[in-house]
């Protein structure tokens, strides 16, 4: 509380007179545990190691939705122990978000991260068939937006031409992707995802 302790009056104060730097960096997973263990403490909830990298893996170390689901399983297992089955029970996973978060890791060469979220998504009883399909879901927002940097084309005039409006995040968060990679090689990553999915539906 700023207010009523001398400490923080007095850092603030030096603030408004030097300025601040700050060094931002992302949170260890030791310390994201430290902080799911923290929030389960007024609910007298525990959990395991494995089952915290879990829940984080889940909401994709996501601050926010960390503590909201951490809180909604803590409300849920009071008294008790948070379980893998919990988690599945009682955190919807966006599929489409997923998939994108695993093709960055793929794209960076962090391969064994990405499997993982694999993993994670197959353990949730998700269809091969739905994962391949999100997959060209977002190989062709990568494909769109390296498409437009190439040529030239702004954002604003991308989401009306290939026709975000509306959902404009979408692009975004594959224009931000794509600027480090050729429409040449995410569009022959789109192929090989359409002749799978395409097996896939023949073999159903």
């Amino acid at each position: 509380d700023t207010k009523k302790s001398a400490k923080w009056k007095k850092l603030m104060a030096l603030a408004a007179d030097k300025g601040v730097c700050a060094e931002l960096m992302t949170r260890s997973k030791s310390d994201l545990v430290k902080f799911i263990r923290s929030r389960l403490k007024p609910y007298n909830a525990e959990i395991d190691n494995d089952t915290a990298y879990k829940l984080i893996m889940l909401c994709n170390s996501d601050m926010t939705q960390l503590e909201n689901e951490t809180a909604k399983l803590g409300a849920y297992a009071a008294g008790g122990t948070i379980t893998s089955k919990d988690l599945d029970a009682m955190i919807v996973v966006n599929l489409e978000a997923s998939v994108f978060d695993m093709i960055k890791l793929l794209m960076r060469g962090d391969y064994s991260a990405a499997f993982q979220k694999l993993t994670i998504l197959m353990e949730m009883n998700t269809e091969p068939i739905m994962i391949v399909a999100a997959m060209g879901s977002v190989y062709s927002d990568l494909y769109k937006a390296a498409v437009a940097i190439e040529s030239g084309i702004s954002f604003n005039e991308a989401v009306k031409v290939f026709g975000y409006t509306g959902m404009d995040f979408k692009l975004k968060n594959a224009w931000n992707e794509a600027s480090k990679l050729s429409s040449q090689m995410v569009g022959a990553s789109l192929q090989l995802i359409c002749d799978a999915d395409l097996k896939l539906k023949g073999s159903a």
